[in-house]
């Protein structure tokens, strides 16, 4: 789960990722009116401060998403749904905080307080800062840590000199309203330098010395944004380039890794980037469309206590953040986000069917929450296995009622991995089964490991439509990807042979009923031939079944028993 508390020093490098991120916040404004709620494309700003300033932010946030979807969005991969909690002042913002986000790490001359948590509620970010202060600085922030956590949650698992190195490319995002622009790839805070060798640049971690010393993180920023910025904003192939060095680094050192993608040497490659950093891009903005798209109206009290009550949660004040809870539910006991928060309060203490319940209302009720949909359905699936493990076919309506939920999460949020492993499940209890269903789940197939469970489950799916040379090449195409650790790779080699050997099997059994014995030792021939030796293994026992069928046979022709080598 991303949680994540930000801010930043003044005059000094920012902390981010798994720590703090420090930053100044000075004196409040006036106290506003009231509390408002801005729907825009992808995202809602709850904010008491004044509508001018809220609509300028929610310009502004729409400007990253157009940038973020630029460099990264592609058909099932999309940056996923966001909500925003603005204070107007930092003072009630900090309120909401533990004693553990109080000033810290001062120094002569700074001052240190926490001005940004991100959080992930239900498969969502969660940004909360105030305006207070160096909005600016708060709001690239809040894009620096969305980019890392939108990347991930979209399947791309990089190093984090790649995801924070891409925050610090997107952070600076600047909407020219007039223009109809949006400037990408502005250096504000950053100049690269090889600040450290390469070899020991790709391997700081978080948990290094580097990384949570405040000038070393720094240095190591500067490094970072200078690379990625040469990736991001080389040419307009930013996409591939990325995509093709995640695909690398799953068995290439970085260096290597880099050089073949970016077509360049390890000696070349300080003087490449360095050479490139001054680039940026335009992104064309329709700033009337976007503010036109923009719904504003008074925030419901209600959804604001919900909101509220995440940042307790992430500050470990869960009896205040329950007591916010007990007031929204007053105020809106019918309300979805209401539903959805008790639900989430529910399965902190281990009441899942109950947490279902309220989630399963929270639909009936209008509910846009994917992790509703894929919660219920989740518990259906388990509830129409048979002691915990799943037969294929065997699910019932419950499994045919859990396919419409998992397809309105994904619906709801494109690109959700943990969805389409739903789905890969689903399908393989449900009643029937067609290809067309294979072939849903294809954007849950990513590369590497994290698209393991939904290639499976496209195998067994397969084996039940006995589909043997799609099955296979799935099986193999796994199998093609040095990525995938050594221990998962023997589970997979042993399973391959089972569904291929299961299904030759019933395809062989179909032959000799229909007395085709040549198109049974055709099918034993090219079983001999896989590539795989555990699956090569069963074919000479068919090869002898089918024999001894054909020898026991009283009938049996001249070609057949030559065919079985008995003349």
């Amino acid at each position: 789960m991303m949680t994540t508390a930000r801010a930043r020093p003044i005059l000094s490098p920012r902390l981010l990722g798994l720590g703090l991120l420090l930053a100044v916040v000075p004196a409040a404004f006036a106290a506003p009116a009231k509390w408002l709620k801005l729907e825009g494309p992808g995202f809602v700003i709850y904010s008491d401060a004044p509508e001018k300033q809220v609509v300028d932010c929610a310009l502004r946030y729409a400007g990253f998403r157009r940038a973020f979807d630029a460099l990264f969005g592609e058909p099932g991969r999309q940056l996923p749904p966001s909500t925003l909690l603005v204070f107007y002042h930092a003072k009630p913002f900090r309120a909401l905080l533990s004693n553990d986000h109080s000033p810290i790490l001062r120094r002569p001359g700074e001052s240190f307080v926490t001005s940004n948590v991100s959080r992930e509620v239900d498969g969502q970010s969660l940004n909360v800062f105030a305006l207070d202060g160096d909005r600016d600085e708060a709001m690239k922030l809040t894009f620096e840590c969305e980019t890392m956590w939108a990347l991930r949650s979209m399947g791309h698992y990089v190093p984090i000199w790649m995801s924070q190195g891409a925050g610090e490319v997107l952070c600076p995002v600047r909407v020219q309203p007039d223009k109809n622009k949006v400037v990408l790839g502005e250096a504000y805070a950053r100049k690269f330098s090889e600040n450290f060798p390469w070899p020991k640049f790709f391997t700081i971690s978080t948990s290094s010395m580097e990384y949570n010393d405040m000038e070393q993180l720094s240095d190591y920023l500067d490094q970072a944004w200078g690379l990625m910025h040469w990736v991001l904003l080389a040419d307009g192939n930013n996409l591939a380039y990325f995509n093709a060095l995640e695909q690398r680094l799953r068995t290439e050192q970085p260096v290597p890794a880099l050089a073949a993608v970016m077509n360049t040497t390890e000696k070349e490659l300080t003087r490449a980037i360095k050479r490139h950093t001054g680039k940026r891009r335009e992104l064309p903005f329709d700033t009337a469309a976007v503010k036109a798209s923009f719904r504003i109206a008074p925030a419901p009290e209600a959804e604001v206590l919900v909101q509220s009550s995440e940042v307790l949660i992430f500050s470990k004040r869960e009896a205040e953040a329950d007591m916010k809870l007990i007031q929204a539910r007053e105020l809106a006991p019918d309300l979805p986000m209401v539903k959805e928060a008790i639900a989430r309060q529910l399965l902190r203490q281990d009441r899942e069917r109950e947490a279902v319940d309220l989630y399963r209302e929270a639909i009936a009720a209008g509910s846009k929450n994917a992790a509703a949909y894929l919660r219920s359905a989740r518990l259906r699936l388990n509830d129409s296995s048979s002691g915990g493990h799943d037969v294929a076919g065997e699910g019932g309506q419950e499994a045919v009622t859990s396919v419409t939920e998992i397809r309105q999460a994904i619906q709801l949020n494109p690109g959700n991995l943990e969805g389409y492993q739903l789905l890969g499940r689903a399908f393989f209890v449900l009643p029937k089964l067609t290809a067309e269903q294979v072939d849903e789940l294809t954007p849950g197939a990513v590369p590497g490991p994290e698209g393991v469970p939904v290639r499976l489950y496209r195998t067994m799916l397969y084996s039940r439509l006995g589909q043997r040379d799609p099955c296979a090449q799935e099986f193999r195409a796994i199998l093609a990807d040095p990525a995938i650790p050594d221990e998962t790779r023997r589970v997979i080699v042993r399973q391959y042979a089972t569904e291929v050997n299961r299904i030759d099997a019933k395809r062989i059994q179909k032959c000799v009923e229909a007395e085709d014995y040549a198109g049974a030792f055709a099918i034993i021939s090219a079983g001999e031939a896989d590539p795989e030796p555990t699956v090569a293994a069963a074919y000479p026992r068919f090869r002898k079944w089918l024999k001894e069928t054909i020898r026991a046979k009283p009938d049996a022709t001249p070609e057949q028993r030559k065919l079985a080598g008995l003349e």
